[in-house]
């Protein structure tokens, strides 16, 4: 699984939020992000209001960075966030168990994964529809952050491992593959290349999937690029999962290597880049072992 690697946190003002604080903030933020899912327009204004006169102890600010601490807690589970929420870490312990619980308790909407709106085949488009974006700003964890999110995971894995949905839905992943190949074809004829636009290649349809990679394009240069595709409808910061194959591949070819990470696939599709070696550009945490019986 992916995770961002680490940078400076912004430290919380004031006192620590109270349990019942708490339950509401992450109860406004699920009902926002169930709307989110399911494609309806709402106003994040309008329920930080409802939470200002309900929490009178607290300031616009701290409801809006307490929202921030929950998107981070969503992404480090595994699960998708509000987009105009960007994860931020330095969270209470109690705000992860009450993400949590309200997980066990509710099943957020799969809508979006279980229906993106895909086409078959890549239309090499002459404008795509995918953006490319920066990558979204890491977070420094410490190390209880590690544990409790650890634990927390056990608890939710259950009812809800997106990452692994992700990785599994194969008309998800397709509609990610296409994105990019129309990406791809567009950036090089852009570039007045139309010829190399012609031979970029979708390798993991034609030639089998396993190679470590999914699509083989090129350099303004004319140097070759291997892209691996991950695609969630989630948001940037959501996790994902890589296989051995495709880390070992990545440290083979790091020269020429690429993660092409694809999120909020099926409404407004957007794309950054990571690349060489996964295991330098991505924090990877073991979430699968071969076992051996000794």
């Amino acid at each position: 699984m992916y995770l961002p690697v680490m940078t400076e946190e912004l430290p919380q003002a004031g006192q620590p939020w109270a349990t019942h604080e708490i339950r509401a903030a992450v109860e406004s933020y699920f009902v926002m992000l169930t709307l989110e899912l399911q494609g309806v327009t709402y106003s994040k204004a309008a329920y930080r209001g409802e939470l200002l006169r309900s929490l009178p102890a607290r300031s616009r600010g701290s409801i809006e960075y307490k929202h921030q601490n929950i998107s981070a807690v969503l992404t480090l589970l595994g699960a998708p966030h509000i987009a105009g929420y960007k994860p931020a870490a330095n969270f209470q312990s109690a705000l992860v168990e009450e993400v949590a619980r309200q997980l066990e308790v509710q099943s957020l909407p799969a809508l979006v994964l279980d229906s993106p709106r895909s086409s078959k085949d890549s239309q090499d488009r002459d404008v795509p529809r995918l953006r490319l974006e920066k990558p979204p700003p890491p977070l420094r964890l410490r190390e209880d952050d590690i544990r409790l999110i650890d634990h927390a995971r056990v608890r939710v894995s259950r009812n809800m491992d997106w990452a692994a949905r992700d990785s599994a839905n194969r008309s998800l992943g397709m509609l990610g593959e296409h994105l990019v190949l129309d990406w791809e074809r567009f950036r090089l004829r852009a570039a007045g290349l139309g010829r190399l636009a012609s031979q970029v290649v979708h390798a993991s349809k034609e030639e089998g999937d396993g190679l470590g990679y999914d699509i083989r394009s090129f350099e303004l240069d004319g140097t070759s690029r291997l892209i691996e595709v991950k695609t969630t409808a989630g948001g940037a910061s959501t996790p994902f999962i890589v296989s051995r194959n495709e880390v070992l591949v990545s440290e083979r070819e790091s020269a020429r290597y690429s993660i092409a990470r694809v999120y909020s696939a099926t409404s407004s599709p957007a794309h950054f880049k990571l690349d060489g070696n996964i295991s330098a550009t991505c924090l990877l945490r073991p979430c699968a072992y071969q076992a051996i019986a000794s």
